[in-house]
This record gives C-alpha cells, structure tokens and sequence, in this order.
C-alpha cells in the first residue's frame, strides 16, 4: 500500500512540475476591432425603451368647473344649484352640488377627465363589473350603478383625446352630462 502511495505522490509531484515549467505561453483572446458607428446607422437602430403611453390631451390645462358651472350641471339634472361655483377650484375635476326637491336633499356629481391610459384602465374594470354600453357617446361609454354609493358610474374615452369618469345620482343626468363636457371640449 505504501508503494502504491508513493508511486501516487511522485505522479502529482511530476505533474505539478510539467505544468509549473512550461514554457509555451498562454495565447490571449483576440478580439476583432470595433469601430464606432456612422451617425445616421445610430439613429436607423431600434429603440431600446418602448415610447410612453400616449395619455391623449394635456388635461392639466381644463378647468372644469370654469368649463360647465354649478348652475348648469343642477339644469341637467332638473335641479337647483345648492351653491356657485367652487372658489379656487382648478384642474380636471369638480364637484358639482345640487338638490331636486328645494333644499331637503343634496347630491353630488363628481366628475374627473383622465388620460387615455387611465380611461382604458377604467373602462376594462366597468367592463368586468358588468356595466353596459352607451351607445353614441364618445368612442366608447360604459355605465352601471353601483348600490353601495347609490350612484351610476359613467366611464368613457374618446380615442387618442381624453376619458371621463362621472359619478351622478340618475343616469340620464350623467349621459346628459358627458356630451356636454365632449361637446365644450371639441373634437
């Protein structure tokens, strides 16, 4: 057994001193020269990040509750104006109060115009949510009602522009309501 150790040891011994003595040296890597690329052959190349989504009009400009006041929206919903408009409000959304019977009971309307990628958003939720069509309003116009808030939800988008989320008490009121608001903002 100990010839067999020996014998085990100088081979190692032997090849460790082959491998530690040669004399042939380590050929390196070539690599191909690269030159750098014409202008015009980087700007033809794929971009490697995809475009933001298209979010249709700049929003940020609308004031709404400028756009349709107060006394207008209670109009459309054969009501009195609970109070004018907001003072300071700004933006895409408003709040609109009003009240059908003379003052016993007042309603809300809330409506907020929202980007395209949003109103997609939105209106594959209202899909899934069983809402149903509104035939010729906008592009496309979802509306349900949903108990717990006890109002109908009316979402819509008119393509590459913008989309619309309206909560209201009556159903009419909110369709009435949204060709008003695409109508003040055009085609």
């Amino acid at each position: 057994m100990s010839n067999f150790r020996t014998l085990r040891l100088t081979a190692i011994a032997l090849a460790l001193t082959a491998c530690a003595t040669a004399t042939d040296p380590v050929p390196e890597a070539e690599l191909a020269a690269v030159e750098p690329a014409a202008p015009a052959a980087v700007a033809a190349q794929a971009p490697t990040q995809a475009p933001p989504p298209d979010a249709g009009r700049d929003l940020e400009q609308v004031n709404l509750c400028d756009l349709i006041p107060n006394e207008e929206v209670a109009g459309l919903f054969a009501a009195e104006p609970t109070r004018g408009n907001l003072e300071g409000a700004s933006g895409p959304s408003c709040i609109y109060q009003f009240t059908p019977d003379g003052g016993s009971t007042v309603h809300n309307v809330y409506v907020a115009l929202v980007g395209t990628d949003l109103a997609e958003v939105s209106l594959g939720l209202a899909r899934d949510e069983g809402a149903e069509p509104v035939a010729g309003l906008a592009d496309e116009s979802l509306i349900r009602y949903v108990d717990d808030e006890e109002q109908f939800r009316l979402t819509g988008m008119r393509r590459d522009d913008f989309g619309f989320e309206i909560a209201a008490p009556e159903e009419q009121g909110a369709i009435r309501l949204a060709q008003l608001i695409l109508d003040r903002l055009g085609p």
